[in-house]
């Protein structure tokens, strides 16, 4: 069970990656006035003594099997946290791993959130991201003050729903972003004018974030800032996991998964996503 006494307003937080959705967010966490204590558990020589000065524990990594091993690998969060603590993962891991983890930590004394986040580097910066927490409410509101120094919260439901959530919202982003690649194709291969184009894109039904924030970098070639390309590729495997599971097409995801790849291969594997246009034209 969660300790209730804890006060919200004052804990002191393990947080693990601080790349570039994690920096961002760990620091809005120290400006809101929380005690956070960055852990890096394979360098930190004495991991347990930081985990024991905090009263929650939060991991943002690049994918399922980095949080695995952060929380239950040998001297990992599950085992050192003191029970009644609460376990947060903002990552995009999928729902079996998060359900196999709020399991462990369930045997543990402990409480595991799954709370993936959506808005980018740029809503971590500002504060604005959309955060989905699955698991206990409780829990959920004793860690509501923190995660609302990330951005709006949205509560789904059991442990995994966030996840599912998350990936559902994934699905979307790699249907807007297939069609952001393929529009800037047929513009570039047409000599369409992609300054004309983006203001015709924005002023119609499509305009959006995604058009405002993607198609001008696309059009300088300014493929570098932004949400990683391999970290969306991630995403969409973890997608077509969960399309697989739920019976419902997997091609639309093949394609974009296609795309980045390739843009990947022709640009160079550091690439954001806007490059998948890239991946088209190749």
């Amino acid at each position: 069970m969660v300790d209730k006494q804890a006060d919200p307003r004052r804990d002191t937080v393990a947080w693990v990656g601080f790349g570039a959705m994690g920096r961002p967010m760990a620091d809005r966490l120290t400006a809101a006035g929380h005690r956070v204590i960055p852990l890096d558990p394979r360098t930190d020589r004495d991991p347990a003594a930081v985990l024991a000065e905090a009263d929650v524990a939060v991991t943002c990594l690049p994918g399922p099997d980095e949080v695995r091993a952060v929380w239950t690998g040998p001297g990992g969060l599950v085992e050192a946290m003191r029970p009644g603590s609460v376990l947060v993962d903002v990552s995009t891991i999928g729902p079996a791993t998060a359900v196999d983890l709020a399991e462990a930590a369930a045997a543990r004394g402990m409480v595991a959130l799954d709370c993936p986040v959506s808005g980018g580097p740029q809503g971590a910066v500002a504060g604005t991201l959309a955060v989905m927490a699955g698991g206990d409410p409780d829990a959920v509101d004793r860690v509501r003050p923190m995660l609302e120094t990330f951005g709006t919260v949205h509560e789904c439901g059991k442990p995994g729903s966030g996840q599912a959530v998350k990936l559902i919202n994934q699905s979307v982003l790699a249907g807007m972003l297939g069609g952001l690649g393929l529009g800037f194709a047929l513009a570039t291969r047409s000599g369409i004018d992609p300054e004309l184009m983006h203001g015709v894109l924005s002023g119609g039904v499509v305009r959006g974030f995604l058009t405002d924030a993607l198609w001008p970098l696309m059009a300088a070639d300014d493929l570098a800032a932004g949400f990683a390309a391999k970290h969306m590729v991630k995403d969409i495997g973890l997608c077509r996991e969960y399309a697989r599971d739920a019976a419902v097409s997997e091609a639309l995801l093949d394609t974009v998964d296609s795309w980045l790849r390739t843009a990947m291969e022709v640009r160079g594997g550091g690439v954001a996503t806007q490059a998948i246009g890239q991946g088209v034209l190749a």
